[in-house]
């Protein structure tokens, strides 16, 4: 039975409320509620509307404060052919995020926070298929922060259905270590890392063998890794059968599977425990499979086609002042080498970008800036509309990051010292990072840019 009373905040709109779940703080409409949780914590409620906006772009997206359940919702409506969908965030969480969020927070602890917050908008998305189709979730886990703990015993309670996915990733990097080991037996000690590793994993599969479980009272840091780097094998082949799949219905399917992973690994057991040292080579290798299997395109290229760079461009080159063409020949080449995508940051975006760039080959174009240029503006609109189904084009704005960063295919940075439209007035350097834990955290912080960047 329901009744419908006076909003307790306004008294002019009804509120309709079940008597059996009637809550004194449910007597408020919709518009109070938005307005009450926007007064509490402006800059978490805009941050996470804009993630989620910048998820799913088509979507209308309505907010509420919840007192009954102290949650913040956030409604986001599809059309007349899709169902709503609602995610709930806790009160408490974006209390905390709105501190960090207004004192530009910048420590681990912060980072955390906002991980947080973005991973339950990734999950409750994507277990409903709503991601984009190129949103790779196993690059955001393998790329996360934590704050690890190397001394960890805990007491799992992995259900049946994880628990076959973890022994099926298990399995698949035991045959990736016992390959590698087979062909290259002459290197001798030099291998005693990657035998500990297979004679370990060999350990774990024995017990689950003999258990038919993976759980236990006790259970470490070091085998809790294992366990980590096998779930995410796991998505990231899944990943890989979803990018070939052209039905959608399937696709979601498949989607479902691959968030329910990312869920578990953001749960107690695994959030504070870091990937193993040597799952960063497995990965990559995994991340190549993905690229060869991106749906065929108008144009294609080979697989693992390459543009080399001279020599200087390998590391560090100096351009002084006066060197206007031999720096945008550089930068040219630069992002020729792309296969997949190109993601730039510049506080000050020229158009050069947009005219050096073989969308051709690409699968997605990211530019992140302060502030556009119009003759950019130009270049990019029109580069949308010839791509337009094929590439998919995208610009944001963000004050987050002074330097200027590309990034190639997702695995190779550069920095340039001068905004691309100013190149050759003053000296400057062009520098790649080669150091792989530098460039993962400069990726990794150019999405989180990019999550919460403004679109045009």
């Amino acid at each position: 039975m329901s009744i419908r009373v006076k909003c307790r905040k306004c008294g002019k709109n009804e509120v309709e409320l079940e008597m059996n779940q009637f809550q004194p703080a449910d007597n408020e409409c919709e518009p109070c509620r938005a307005s009450n949780m926007t007064r509490s914590c402006p800059k978490a409620i805009n941050f996470v509307s804009e993630v989620l906006l910048s998820l799913c772009p088509s979507a209308h997206i309505e907010s509420f404060h919840m007192p009954s359940t102290n949650s913040f919702d956030y409604r986001l409506e599809f059309g007349l052919a899709q169902i709503a969908r609602t995610i709930r965030f806790g009160r408490a969480l974006l209390d905390d995020l709105d501190e960090v969020l207004e004192k530009n927070g910048t420590s681990l602890h912060d980072d955390l926070l906002k991980t947080k917050v973005l991973f339950i908008a990734y999950i409750n998305l994507g277990k409903v298929g709503l991601m984009p189709r190129d949103f790779l979730i196993s690059k955001k886990i393998a790329l996360s922060r934590g704050d690890w703990k190397f001394d960890l015993n805990v007491t799992t309670d992995f259900d049946a259905k994880f628990t076959r996915e973890l022994i099926e990733g298990l399995n698949k990097i035991k045959s990736f270590l016992e390959r590698h080991l087979a062909e290259n037996q002459d290197l001798g000690e030099a291998l005693e890392g990657l035998t500990r590793n297979r004679d370990r994993i060999a350990e774990l599969l024995e017990h689950y063998e003999n258990k038919k479980s993976l759980n236990d009272r006790s259970v470490s840091t070091e085998t809790l890794m294992y366990f980590k780097a096998a779930a995410l094998i796991q998505i990231i082949e899944k990943e890989v059968r979803k990018v070939k799949q052209p039905i959608k219905l399937i696709r979601n399917a498949i989607d479902s599977k691959i968030y329910m992973l990312a869920e578990k690994l953001q749960n107690e057991y695994f959030i504070n425990v870091p990937m193993p040292d040597w799952f960063s080579e497995f990965h990559e290798i995994f991340l190549i499979s993905l690229q060869s299997a991106k749906i065929t395109k108008e144009s294609t290229i080979e697989v693992g086609k390459t543009i080399q760079l001279d020599n200087s461009l390998q590391g560090d080159s100096y351009f002084p002042k006066g060197s206007y063409l031999d720096i945008q020949k550089a930068i040219g080449k630069i992002l020729k080498l792309a296969n997949r995508s190109v993601w730039i940051v510049d506080p000050f975006m020229d158009e050069k970008y947009i005219e050096e760039i073989s969308f051709d080959v690409l699968d997605n174009a990211r530019f992140l800036t302060l502030n556009y240029n119009p003759r950019f503006q130009q270049r990019l609109n029109a580069a949308q509309q010839q791509y337009n189904g094929k590439v998919k084009i995208e610009a944001r704005t963000t004050g987050d990051c002074h330097d200027r960063f590309i990034v190639i295919d997702e695995n190779q940075v550069w920095s340039l010292g001068a905004s691309y439209k100013d190149a050759g007035k003053k000296a400057t350097l062009l520098k790649k990072v080669n150091e792989s834990h530098q460039a993962k955290k400069i990726i990794a912080d150019f999405e989180q840019w990019w999550d919460v960047g403004k679109s045009d």
